[in-house]
């Protein structure tokens, strides 16, 4: 009977260790895809700015020619003086608001990128964690095992037998 135990306990053992597999890899596969989303955010937040930008770009060259017709209808001359500075603080304003919103785009890919990378240390950690514990498993299982197998071995020797007892211990 004890031997029937010990090997049930490796069974149960064999399930504990597939079933930790198991985990660990679905959690793998949830956190590939949490990285693989972080990653797709990246790229779509810079094709976007980069549509936003040519857009912004296209819309400040109307702007300036609207400007320039303007000007031209009012009989300005936009070689010199404040009509030259209009049009130059227009397109020095459009730049800078480029520039800004490249800036925010870079932090918040950065950010992203950061948490791409701090998932690829948590996919390793949780490998490294699950092959320890099914390591602690099989062992506790043999251990487990091993004792049944032991005790069943002891019990058919003494069967029929008085147990001996030293120092208030049964054998």
């Amino acid at each position: 009977m004890s031997l029937t135990l010990a090997a049930l306990a490796l069974v149960g053992t064999a399930a504990q260790i597939s079933a930790e597999r198991n985990r660990a890899q679905a959690t793998q596969r949830q956190l590939e895809a949490e990285q693989e989303a972080r990653n797709l955010q990246a790229i779509e937040m810079l094709r976007r700015f980069e549509i936003n930008k040519v857009r912004a770009l296209t819309d400040a060259e109307k702007l300036r020619q609207r400007q320039i017709g303007a000007f031209l209808k009012g009989g300005v001359d936009i070689g010199t003086g404040t009509p030259l500075t209009v049009l130059e603080a227009t397109t020095s304003q459009v730049l800078e608001d480029i520039l800004l919103q490249q800036e925010e785009v870079n932090f918040k890919v950065n950010q992203l990128e950061r948490g791409i990378d701090a998932t690829d240390q948590l996919i390793g950690d949780t490998a490294s964690a699950s092959r320890l514990n099914q390591f602690g498993l099989f062992f506790q299982g043999a251990a487990q095992a091993g004792s049944l197998a032991v005790r069943g071995g002891n019990t058919q020797r003494n069967r029929g037998r008085s147990p001996a007892v030293v120092g208030g211990a049964e054998f």
